[in-house]
């Protein structure tokens, strides 16, 4: 997978270093991923719009990000949702019927202004274990 930049995502490329970087650090615990664990910066900002988060709980970049960034979000705009699924990163077959629906209500209310939109719950969570489901 190491040399996958240059034999699959750009053939006969260079070496991505920032690619490679990750599969030098492959725990995600090390220092190496310190200032990547959050996708956005919220201490500076004082207001933000609504936002949606789609998040995977086995998306190697997301369930902790996510989590992180929504609960920062909450502080500066109550009008901001997660979805949190069975989802990894790649897997975007798996979320559409959630993804779509998720995108349309939200999109609905937030952009068209339809107050007849379906309000999303501020947590959209699927729960794993022995009673797996959307809660």
């Amino acid at each position: 997978l190491n040399e996958a930049d240059t034999l699959y995502l750009v053939p006969n490329s260079e070496p991505l270093e920032w690619f490679r970087d990750g599969f030098a650090h492959p725990l995600g615990t090390e220092p190496f991923w310190d200032d990547k664990r959050h996708f956005v910066q919220f201490e500076n900002m004082t207001s933000i719009p609504p936002v949606l988060l789609f998040c995977g709980w086995y998306d190697f970049f997301s369930a902790e990000s996510c989590m992180y960034d929504w609960k920062a979000m909450r502080k500066l705009n109550e009008d901001c949702r997660m979805v949190i699924g069975p989802y990894t990163h790649w897997h975007v077959q798996a979320m559409q019927p959630k993804l779509w629906r998720t995108l349309l209500d939200f999109f609905d209310r937030h952009l068209l202004g339809d107050a007849a939109a379906r309000e999303l719950p501020s947590v959209d969570a699927f729960a794993m274990g022995h009673d797996m489901g959307w809660m």
